[in-house]
């Protein structure tokens, strides 16, 4: 019996060869035409097919967390420290061959220097609107939804200026024996280490941690002097609780970057124009600034476009974000080992993955083959480290505080930590890890 399906084969075969008849039955110039259209239809199949296969195995997660918080974000004028730190930047006189003198390590009052004196005089009343800008309880650098790859943060910079300028005050202060006064410069400087950072990326947060590890030694050195009596102390100790409280978690600037990257993609040719002029960038598989054809705006969009770009990208930075964010507030011992590549050690944590993506070690290859990647993804092997000496180095000072005043209480140090829970401390701090917290260092100049 002859089935319905039988009759329909060879219809459907004369379909499928009918572009080989085609071919054999043309002559002359309609064959060589024919052949190079069958060849272009090839090629461009063969195109799509390579572009769709870039998506292959990265589902669209969405974003790791909700934007919307940190897209609405906004700090009134009067609150924030970065309109104080922006009149201060604007106030201040700049001398580079006097600033190399003074500000280094153990930034002293240069009293036999008239020219110094001279410019810290003039630099008075801009350091004394960054220091009321310390006092502020919010700062916002930009808007979430302003900030860029590009932004400039010149005030990170000129943050660390002031620092160094109220280092060198609160010597003055020191030599002079006004101790209170000499900690107002301190306080300033623990504050503006955690002002500095908040709602921003991450290079903020990274300036704070380094003034922070820059000031814990001077406030211990001033600690033990014996002209700071225990009132002051205790007063010290106390701020530097509230201070240590007003850390914002490593989650919240990792977001921001999370935020800045997505933004930069809405415009990728903006951005692959500024990797090709920024001398820093070492040329990568996708964007090589050596190659002449990089530089042609044509050739960087059809590359983007079989590459499936910036939508791959996208991607790839919600899954890695979304590895990243579930473990970087947890202490070292709870988080799970990271994984990398060669040139890149430390990218994710080897942990589960959501449903449809690929496991952490497999998503670390594809990564390095998204040069738009590479731009926009922080290292976080290193920044890792960071949060961890940072939330050390903040017990570690808690814990030299409250070791000085048992010291005067009792006239002799404690027997362990544990003997300052109760009357100094709730708790001994979080990040504080006996022997294994890092020492107080000395005094150093912030870099």
């Amino acid at each position: 019996m002859i089935t319905s399906q039988s009759r329909k084969l060879p219809a459907a075969l004369a379909l499928l060869m009918a572009p080989a008849l085609w071919l054999e039955r043309a002559r002359g110039r309609w064959r060589l035409a024919l052949g190079a259209l069958y060849l272009v239809i090839l090629v461009v199949a063969a195109a799509l097919a390579w572009r769709a296969s870039r998506l292959y195995g990265l589902p669209d997660i969405g974003d790791p967390f909700d934007p919307t918080p940190l897209r609405v974000l906004d700090v009134p004028e009067d609150e924030n420290a970065f309109t104080l730190y922006r009149q201060a930047h604007a106030r201040a006189r700049r001398n580079e061959g006097i600033e190399r003198r003074i500000f280094n390590a153990p930034y002293a009052w240069p009293g036999s220097d008239p020219e110094a004196l001279a410019y810290l005089a003039e630099n008075r009343e801009a350091l004394e609107l960054w220091r009321q800008g310390c006092k502020r309880p919010e700062a916002l650098y930009y808007r979430i939804d302003a900030l860029r790859f590009t932004s400039k943060m010149t005030l990170y910079a000129e943050h660390r200026h002031f620092v160094r300028m109220a280092l060198v005050e609160a010597s003055r202060l020191r030599d002079e024996g006004d101790m209170a006064g000499a900690w107002m410069w301190y306080r300033a400087i623990l504050r503006g280490s955690r002002l500095i950072g908040r709602h921003g990326p991450l290079i903020g947060w990274l300036v704070g941690v380094a003034e922070y590890s820059a000031a814990q030694g001077f406030v211990a050195s001033w600690a033990a002097d014996p002209r700071v009596d225990t009132p002051l102390l205790r007063q010290a100790l106390d701020e530097v609780r509230v201070i240590n409280e007003m850390t914002v978690p490593p989650s919240e600037s990792i977001q921001v970057e999370y935020l800045s990257a997505m933004h930069e993609l809405d415009d990728p040719e903006a951005l692959e124009r500024y990797l090709l002029e920024y001398e820093y960038v070492e040329p990568m598989d996708g964007l090589d600034k050596t190659a002449w054809y990089s530089h042609w705006a044509t050739f960087r969009w059809a590359n983007r476009f079989l590459r499936h770009e910036p939508e791959r990208t996208r991607r790839l930075l919600k899954l890695a974000y979304a590895n990243i964010l579930a473990h970087c507030d947890q202490p070292p011992g709870r988080r799970p080992p990271m994984i990398g590549t060669k040139d890149a050690p430390l990218l994710l944590y080897d942990t589960s993955s959501p449903a449809g993506a690929p496991s952490p070690a497999a998503l670390v290859e594809r990564l390095q083959s998204s040069h738009l990647f590479r731009a926009v993804f922080p290292a976080f092997g290193s920044l890792v480290r960071a949060f961890d000496r940072d939330r050390a180095t903040r017990a570690g000072l808690v814990i030299r505080l409250a070791t000085e005043l048992y010291q005067r209480e009792h006239g002799r140090p404690p027997d362990s930590p544990e003997d300052l829970v109760g009357t100094y401390l709730e708790r001994l701090p979080d990040g504080y890890a006996g022997a294994d917290t890092p020492k107080i260092d000395t005094p150093k100049a912030p870099r």
